[in-house]
């Protein structure tokens, strides 16, 4: 006689269609717009007073430049592909050509990139009663996070490349679904458009591609995948055509300086990449966020109630971090900023956590506890890593304004000036040829090379400096260089600016 076996039926997903908001969400989305608009009003006003980094100078300069009719690559040594400087300066064009206008920009961007992985969650997110919640969670992790604030709000590309990455995520999953191949041809544009800002995108898009080559589900996937690659292309048009007039330099400049001569300016050590991947996780803000992320991914792999085309929708988030994770620990030296470009993915997959822990321990249908505490403790978190990082708030970008002031009102009008990229920026004086870029006089390549890629070294410049060659001279009161060359003795004025010398009034041999 046979054996009867019993088979319990697993629980019935929901469909698609019945996880997309309801009329009476679609009502309550003006509530989580009113928050974003908050956040990114206060990103704004933090950009425009307190955000600063050192390293964006040379890349306002390039914008500078660039509206002065000088190219990259062409013209002046910049490690980066060309899109971003070619954006800042297109907007410096219509807003004026100041750091809090270029900082305004970053801050915008970073507020919509808030606004798309806030909107997703509030879109997708299968549970009704969370959606407004899950909105204001993500909205909260990632607009919060300091990281966001503070390199999402400088003259970096992090600001951009944030929101093509997150848009290209989006219309990722809304390519899979229709017939059309015009949603995938946006996510290509997107996710080209950020890689042609910052290389450090480079995983998105291949990531993207596979993603919708696997879960398709209308339409013909060849045609999605070529309007995706060939989308994606469009962007590095800018290259091509820079580098069609200096081919050498433009290989160089954002190919082989990485691979070969990035290290030689920033020495690797294995102790020091752990370090900084330490320290970017062990952050007030940082490790609840991957913690929750990693309740989110543990979820995902259980929730068989939840649709699978949602699913999969939020594992892309999971593979994005991971892809990047990877990519951005190989990076020869890393920096903590890096990471900022998984902040949105591992947001959205933290608010998943945030639901799977709220849901147990105060119900499906009240959420307001959950959002109550991430406010606050994200809050404290966000006010203690500023602490942390405090030195770099301190009205240094005003100090550069000061700079610039004095070296206008000293300098003649066609006068040689030696000082940093950002004054350079700030002034109404450009850099004398090889001083665009200052990474580039650390570089050790034949000499050959360095003329052809418009590059001076730090002897040229130290010679250049001895001989009095500059009618304006900003240097550190500290520098060993001020009594090696004599410099206070070359010019008359004198003047001490935050424990910096503004030389000028060069005397006469």
């Amino acid at each position: 006689m046979a054996t009867q076996v019993t088979v319990t039926p697993r629980p019935a997903a929901l469909p698609v269609e019945d996880i997309r908001p309801r009329f009476d969400d679609e009502r309550r989305v003006w509530v989580l717009w009113l928050f974003v608009g908050l956040l990114t009003a206060g990103g704004v006003v933090f950009a425009r007073t307190r955000a600063f980094f050192p390293d964006e100078g040379f890349h306002l300069l390039a914008a500078k430049l660039i509206n002065s009719g000088r190219k990259p690559y062409v013209d002046f040594f910049y490690q980066h592909p060309p899109l971003y400087p070619y954006v800042v300066g297109a907007w410096m064009r219509l807003a004026g050509q100041t750091w809090r206008n270029a900082h305004t920009l970053s801050a915008l961007f970073t507020g919509c990139t808030t606004l798309l992985a806030a909107g997703f969650v509030f879109r997708r997110l299968p549970a009704s009663e969370w959606r407004l919640a899950g909105g204001v969670i993500t909205a909260t992790l990632v607009g919060l996070h300091l990281y966001m604030l503070w390199f999402g709000g400088v003259g970096q590309a992090y600001g951009f490349c944030l929101l093509m990455s997150v848009a290209a995520f989006r219309l990722a999953t809304v390519g899979v679904e229709g017939t059309s191949a015009l949603a995938a041809g946006a996510a290509g544009l997107c996710a080209g458009a950020a890689s042609a800002a910052s290389l450090l995108t480079a995983p998105l898009g291949p990531i993207l591609l596979v993603w919708i080559a696997r879960h398709n589900r209308q339409g013909n996937v060849r045609s999605k995948a070529a309007a995706f690659l060939g989308a994606a292309a469009v962007p590095w048009c800018l290259w091509l055509w820079l580098a069609v007039q200096a081919p050498r330099q433009a290989l160089f400049d954002v190919f082989e300086f990485h691979l070969f001569y990035r290290q030689v300016n920033f020495p690797v050590h294995l102790w020091q990449q752990l370090t900084t991947l330490a320290s970017w996780i062990d952050s007030p803000q940082t490790l609840p966020m991957v913690l929750l992320s990693a309740v989110g991914v543990v979820f995902l792999s259980r929730a068989t109630d939840w649709p699978l085309p949602v699913r999969a929708e939020f594992r892309l988030c999971v593979w994005l971090l991971a892809a990047f994770g990877i990519y951005l620990s190989l990076a020869r030296p890393t920096f903590q900023q890096y990471f900022t470009l998984m902040i949105p993915f591992a947001g959205i997959l933290a608010t998943v956590g945030v639901y799977a822990i709220g849901s147990r321990l105060w119900g499906a249908s009240r959420p307001a506890v959950p959002v109550a505490l991430v406010l606050v403790l994200y809050a404290v978190g966000l006010a203690r890593s500023g602490w942390i990082y405090r030195s770099f708030f301190n009205h240094l970008m005003q100090q550069v304004d000061a700079f610039a002031a004095e070296i206008d009102r000293v300098t003649p009008p066609n006068g040689l000036v030696y000082t940093t990229e950002v004054i350079y920026f700030a002034s109404h004086h450009d850099p004398p040829p090889g001083l665009e870029n200052l990474q580039g006089l650390r570089l050790q390549v034949e000499p050959v090379l360095a003329r052809s890629l418009r590059l001076a070294s730090t002897a040229q410049v130290d010679q250049w400096l001895g001989e009095g060659r500059f009618d304006t001279v900003v240097i550190m009161t500290g520098d060993e260089r001020v009594e090696q060359l004599g410099l206070t003795r070359r010019y008359a004025g004198h003047k001490v600016l935050y424990n910096t010398y503004v030389l000028s009034d060069r005397l006469k041999k």
